[in-house]
């Protein structure tokens, strides 16, 4: 029997000379049987949460909570590549932390594409582009200004993956802001988030 309550800190966009990363944090707290299993099981819940609220800013939510449903603790470990504990506190059966980890973006990105889940992560290695997801009321015509906007502006997109009204394109970073102002005019409503741009009417 085991009684637990997590909650999630702050998120973290890192990029680095080598590799863009995602970092989470979470307090976790943990009663078990013995402090061993407790500070398992912590760590195991935190690495799951942390996946989850990072990860989910960038892919179809459903597909990535099956996923992670079905991963096993040794696949998710796989995704981290540092973890940082401060305030930690352990008894008899109890574990109590504040877990920091710091997630590897081509690792995640590989995984996601593996498991066919629908995702716009940026390549750590393609800093001329960025992304868009564009939720659409008339795909043809809206994918067609979509692509006038951006050829006018010397930015022209292109087309990664489409889920039903939704489409995700990538274009020149240097064309960003000249792109997103001409869509402002045009009527699309914008949501910048990091490398992403998120877009509707």
């Amino acid at each position: 029997m085991k009684s637990k309550i997590l909650i999630l800190g702050f998120l973290l966009f890192i990029p680095t000379a080598f590799a863009t990363q995602l970092g989470g944090n979470a307090f976790i707290s943990i009663t078990s049987d013995t402090a061993v299993n407790a500070k398992n099981i912590a760590m195991n819940d935190a690495r799951r949460q942390i996946v989850f609220d990072v990860v989910h800013q960038y892919a179809n939510t459903e597909q990535l909570k099956e996923l992670i449903q079905n991963s096993s603790d040794a696949d998710l470990t796989n995704l981290v590549s540092s973890v940082s504990i401060e305030g930690e506190k352990q008894s008899n059966t109890t574990y109590n932390a504040n877990i920091t980890m710091v997630l590897n973006m081509d690792g995640v990105r590989d995984w996601l594409t593996q498991n066919s889940v629908q995702n716009w992560l940026p390549n750590a290695y393609d800093t001329d582009r960025f992304v868009i997801i564009a939720t659409l009321k008339e795909p043809v015509d809206d994918i067609s200004e979509i692509n006038s906007l951006a050829g006018t502006g010397g930015g022209d997109v292109i087309v990664d993956s489409i889920l039903g009204n939704q489409v995700t394109f990538s274009a020149l970073a240097s064309k960003r802001t000249s792109l997103t102002i001409a869509l402002q005019q045009h009527g699309w409503k914008f949501l910048n988030q990091d490398n992403v741009l998120k877009i509707w009417k």
